[in-house]
């Protein structure tokens, strides 16, 4: 009953009774306007094959404008309609104002740090320039911690907190109430009280399921300030598209701790919900923190309407630890920025490519050059879950499996003690990302993301150690086991695969 009454109560769930009855009233009103209903159904079909052809000439990616065309032509009176509604529309004028506005900002504060960097392979200058191009500098003077493990990563993380002299900047896709975060508010209340500023930021969409309405409330009656990214409304053009997947916290500008584990239980295994629940981050100390701390504030600036009057040095030394770029991605442009490091780093690999992802649901360029590695006798290894949580998404991974698993020197391993959630590339020992980003659509086009790029780190051995346990933790998928499939199955992954750009 208590688990009803969650449910029934719960913010998403009434947005989304609120948008249903939205579309039961205009269908009612169409279908009863019995005189004027063929005229208006012809109208809606008509507008349909409009929408379809707009989607076809449209400059979105092939497999993306084909999952909307299958749903469009297979329910042709209401298809063009839904789409119209519920695709990622275009924002406002003024919301791109303020958003490259904020951008210019980011971009002029970490201009200072821009410069050559003296390295000397032109595969990894190729790299920086581009990650360079969006204003993403190259730091130093930055020590670097792998973070292997959800409970590795709650000890760093309350002691990172504790040590908290001016503020501290928490911005997270998912806060879950437990013992996680029984322990982080403990902290926060009693920094709140020592002059310390506390801003916490977290998506609306992803935090909701598992936050009671009055969590806001409460943030705010300890002192904290409360920032809610893009805020569900009940309106049929919900705009959810676009969900902040960053998970960051910041300290003083001077530590910085990012990566796959949101702030909730299951990832520091302290609940079992998919098995062992296996994770990683990474913690920065020093220059390259002032990066972190520009993302989280373009983002705060936009929703808070105002900045803050924090002064930091924003040049704390640390001992140089190879070359570090923390960069984040947005969807309300263009550049693709984490998409095109993948695709360089899959490009320039000369031994071996190791991906650890939760969901693997990549578009036409990346397969691409996942196959041309391999077939250039670039070994590849994607380590996958072994226990779902999204078993409809792993359905379609599955599909992508079997065209890689199609080509030689690629190894496809399922982590066997449970659900693998982090998200690392990691080529030839020279080069690794740890980030946020997932190797699907959601998170290259639509999501709001962060990454540590990072070359010639001690932090390296350790991301290796880390795969190669997984991977003994793990069992090789093979081509054989996944053409057993019988066609029941296969119909059914295939339509999911239509859509799978859509999830």
């Amino acid at each position: 009953m208590d688990k009803f009454l969650r449910f029934i109560t719960n913010r998403i769930t009434i947005v989304g009774i609120l948008i249903l009855l939205q579309l039961f009233v205009f269908g009612f009103l169409i279908l009863s306007a019995s005189q004027y209903a063929k005229s208006i159904l012809y109208t809606l079909e008509i507008l349909s094959f409009v929408v379809v052809f707009f989607v076809l000439v449209s400059n979105e990616q092939l497999i993306y404008k084909i999952a909307w065309i299958i749903p469009i032509l297979i329910a042709p009176i209401f298809g063009g309609f839904f789409f119209i509604l519920f695709k990622q529309h275009k924002l406002s004028n003024k919301t791109y104002k303020r958003f490259n506005d904020l951008n210019s900002k980011r971009q002029t504060a970490l201009a200072p740090f821009m410069g050559e960097v003296p390295i000397d392979d032109p595969f990894i200058q190729k790299q920086i320039k581009h990650l360079n191009a969006d204003h993403w500098p190259v730091f130093t003077h930055t020590k670097v911690t792998f973070i292997p493990s959800g409970e590795v990563k709650l000890i760093r993380l309350l002691e990172t907190l504790e040590r908290a002299q001016s503020f501290i900047f928490i911005e997270y896709f998912i806060i879950n109430l437990g013992q996680v975060w029984d322990q982080v508010f403990e902290i926060l209340q009693r920094k709140v009280k020592d002059g310390v500023k506390v801003i916490v930021m977290y998506d609306d969409f992803g935090s909701s399921p598992n936050l009671p309405n009055h969590f806001d409330k409460d943030l705010r009656k300890a002192g904290i300030e409360v920032v809610q990214f893009n805020p569900m409304k009940p309106r049929i053009n919900l705009s959810m598209n676009y969900r902040d997947h960053r998970k960051m916290v910041i300290v003083d500008g001077k530590i910085g701790i990012t990566g796959g584990m949101n702030l909730a239980d299951e990832y520091m295994n302290l609940i079992k919900r998919f098995g062992h629940w296996q994770d990683a981050s990474i913690m920065l100390e020093g220059r390259a923190v002032y990066a972190l701390t520009q993302t989280f504030l373009q983002t705060y600036r936009y929703y808070a309407k105002h900045d803050h009057d924090i002064h930091y040095d924003q040049t704390y030394d640390m001992p140089s630890d190879g070359y570090i770029i923390p960069f984040s991605d947005s969807p309300l442009d263009k550049n693709l920025v984490t998409k095109h490091a993948y695709m360089q780093m899959i490009q320039y690999a000369k031994k071996r490519i190791i991906i650890t992802t939760p969901y693997f649901i990549i578009d036409q360029e990346l397969q691409t050059a996942l196959i041309l590695a391999a077939t250039s006798g670039i070994r590849i290894d994607i380590i996958i879950p072994g226990i779902p949580d999204k078993k409809y998404v792993a359905i379609v991974s599955e599909h992508y499996y079997q065209l890689l698993l199609s080509v030689p020197n690629v190894y496809i391993h399922k982590y066997t003690k449970g659900f693998i959630h982090s998200k690392i590339l990691y080529v030839d020992d020279e080069v690794a990302t740890v980030g946020t980003t997932n190797f699907d659509f959601r998170s290259l086009y639509l999501h709001f993301e962060n990454t540590v790029w990072l070359y010639q780190s001690s932090a390296l051995k350790d991301i290796y150690q880390y795969l190669e346990e997984s991977m003994k933790s793990s069992v090789l998928v093979s081509l054989s086991d996944l053409k057993k499939r019988n066609i029941l199955f296969r119909l059914y992954q295939q339509a999911l695969v239509g859509f799978s750009h859509l999830l």
